[in-house]
């Protein structure tokens, strides 16, 4: 055990050394952090990529990990210098890529407000700072537009991401305010947490106008809210189901604004 230690300590070192030699690569293990690397001007720094990244600007790079869990030995192949994620899953291999002086950057993802500033971040980091900056103010005037008008009334939403049992968001999310900017007033609202199963007493006393369905299929929600005890429901009486895209309304980045556009147009048409 000693003499693997000192062998995997010799290693560490001599990555150290050689990234030391190599800066400017990086390496995204969540599809968040490489669409932020991407829209921010860096994409031509990425040396690997997560099992979860799939988007064709980087399918030829090599897999340095799965989705927030790095691999340790494969990103010291890649001789990146710095490993970029905004979801990272407990392990050791954290604290080994800082030994061999890899640098971790964690990006924020709890509010909307996270994304321009994880451009600026990045262009920081990587060295694109023009591109980032027009980048984030381009995002930010967007969602400023947003805020310019709103329905008359709001209607009140549940926005949910499983069906069994039914979970959905509080205002600790960034889909939180997503949900706000189109016009809806959220029914996790009261809960500082992230997300959490809702139970059906909370949905009766919130009365949903609206429910939409993120991620989980429409027919399955529809199958949960045909139960009797659902059929006072506003959104069930008026049959007010709505599917968004999961994959650019649940995650904070450039698609945003225009996902939270087109659900304000349908609360609007209400």
């Amino acid at each position: 055990k000693v003499m693997k230690k000192f062998i995997f300590a010799a290693i560490l070192f001599h990555a150290a050394a050689i990234n030391a030699a190599v800066p400017g690569g990086a390496v995204t293990l969540s599809p968040g952090a490489t669409e932020a690397v991407i829209t921010a001007g860096g994409a031509a720094q990425l040396r690997g990529r997560s099992s979860a990244c799939l988007m064709p600007e980087v399918r030829h790079l090599p897999l340095a990990g799965d989705f927030g869990v790095p691999n340790v030995e494969k990103i010291l192949r890649t001789r990146a210098t710095m490993v970029i994620t905004d979801t990272r899953a407990s392990g050791s291999g954290w604290r080994l890529l800082r030994r061999a002086g890899i640098e971790v950057v964690l990006l924020r993802n709890e509010r909307i407000a996270d994304y321009p500033a994880n451009l600026r971040l990045l262009g920081e980091k990587l060295r694109c700072r023009k591109i980032a900056e027009a980048a984030a103010r381009r995002y930010e005037s967007a969602m400023a537009e947003l805020r310019r008008t709103n329905p008359p009334k709001p209607l009140r939403v549940l926005i949910l991401f499983s069906a069994l049992p039914p979970v959905t968001c509080g205002s600790g999310s960034f889909i939180h305010e997503a949900v706000e900017y189109a016009g809806g007033i959220n029914a996790g609202a009261d809960r500082a947490t992230g997300y959490f199963a809702i139970s059906p007493e909370k949905i009766l006393r919130h009365a949903p106008e609206v429910i939409i369905c993120a991620g989980v299929p429409e027919n399955l929600v529809r199958q949960y809210f045909a139960k009797p005890v659902f059929r006072c429901l506003p959104a069930v009486r008026h049959n007010r189901f709505v599917s968004v895209d999961a994959d650019r309304f649940c995650r904070n980045n450039f698609h945003l604004p225009a996902e939270i556009k087109r659900l304000k147009s349908y609360l609007s048409s209400l």
